[in-house]
């Protein structure tokens, strides 16, 4: 089977790979980010080394499943520029010049939406050198949170129109992948962020926690990325409406977990409805308030594999909408910090009115409000994010 081991013991991490193979664990991958490895062990290794001490969890699989089909009519990008003022940010200069959001999905596909801005393409499935997706699911993320809307006339653009992209490609061409590919990308943005830009880590994929956030490698990982400046963004997941469905890593305290809504195209908050698949909290395991907020994310129209435009729902969907508005605030405000990002985001988002905390977090986003809050409050911090940040155990 495979599995991730670390040491509870850091004196154990300089001599774990030869620990391992003196236990007979094969096809050792490093993950550094997390101080453990990916291996491959039979029973009677996985039973010798927990009984060592080493902590020893499985490679979790993660599936892209169909996308959850809108009960009503929604919204498109257009739509949700208008809902949300993205066109006043726009008219202000912020674009996401000069900053990199970084997607780890199914790869991008050349776009005219994205022309001259693929900063960096890193296939961790197949090692292709360039851009491509043969499942279109990142295309898409991709095209919400930077697009251009060149090939539209700027009908589909996404938040952040002049961001730079990373794409980082985990899943197959049949939408497989595990943990330790999703670690080892989230290495990359980790170690690549000062030379390529990125401030923000678009995460719009996620399973079924299976352990707690404190033991989970790619939740770990999301919290080290967190710690070295980046500012990671997660769905909430599609397994909603009921309680307890928030998918990991959107368990991660310190990321900001985003469900779905449909504005039912118009700007009053009156009319949104939180859409019925949007992962619900608390978090099953640790019973950590989530999702962190919500943002429009059925029927979305956005970049396709040919070169066109397509539309899809979830909250894959929602996730990049609010990392391209991240992008928009660390243009104006580059010194800001991902728990101030997190908690200026969360404080400025407006409740929608009937629904628990627990199916909307703190309500819709709302950058405007968010970008006036950073410029008047620089180095004000939520209690409740402090509340709700967990740490690993060393």
């Amino acid at each position: 089977m495979n599995v991730i081991v670390r040491a509870a013991d850091p004196r154990r991490e300089a001599g774990l790979a030869n620990e391992l193979r003196r236990a007979g664990a094969t096809g050792l991958v490093e993950l550094p980010l997390v101080d453990g490895y990916a291996a491959r062990v039979d029973d009677a290794q996985l039973d010798q080394l927990r009984k060592s001490g080493l902590k020893v969890v499985p490679d979790q699989a993660f599936h892209l499943e169909e996308l959850p089909r809108p009960e009503q009519p929604g919204l498109e990008m257009d739509s949700a520029a208008r809902t949300l003022g993205l066109q006043t940010l726009w008219d202000q200069g912020l674009t996401g010049k000069g900053v990199a959001i970084a997607v780890i999905d199914t790869g991008v596909a050349p776009h005219p939406d994205f022309e001259d801005r693929i900063s960096a393409f890193v296939d961790l499935v197949n090692n292709r050198p360039d851009p491509y997706d043969d499942r279109g699911h990142g295309t898409h993320v991709a095209g919400i949170a930077v697009g251009s809307g060149k090939a539209s006339q700027g009908k589909y653009s996404g938040a952040a129109p002049e961001a730079n992209l990373v794409a980082l490609k985990v899943f197959d061409h049949e939408g497989n992948t595990n943990s330790s590919l999703i670690i080892k990308a989230i290495q990359f943005a980790v170690e690549n962020k000062e030379r390529l830009g990125i401030r923000v880590l678009n995460i719009s994929i996620g399973a079924p926690p299976q352990m707690s956030a404190l033991d989970d490698p790619v939740v770990q990982a999301v919290e080290a990325a967190t710690r070295s400046g980046l500012f990671v963004v997660c769905a909430s997941g599609n397994r909603g409406p009921w309680p307890d469905t928030i998918d990991t890593p959107g368990i991660a305290p310190s990321a900001l977990t985003v469900g779905a809504t449909n504005d039912m195209n118009t700007p009053d908050l009156k009319d949104d409805k939180v859409s019925r698949f949007s992962g619900s909290g608390p978090t099953p395991i640790d019973k950590i308030m989530k999702p962190d907020l919500v943002a429009p994310g059925e029927n979305i129209v956005s970049t396709g594999l040919k070169g066109d435009y397509v539309e899809q729902s979830g909250t894959s969907m929602a996730t990049p909408l609010v990392s391209g508005i991240a992008a928009l605030l660390y243009q104006a405000h580059p010194e800001v910090q991902p728990r101030q990002m997190k908690s200026t985001l969360k404080g400025t988002a407006q409740k929608i009115r009937s629904y628990i905390e627990e199916v909307q977090g703190k309500g819709v986003v709302q950058p405007l409000k968010a970008k006036a809050a950073l410029a008047g409050t620089p180095t004000r911090v939520a209690a409740d994010v402090l509340a709700t940040r967990v740490e690993p155990p060393r």
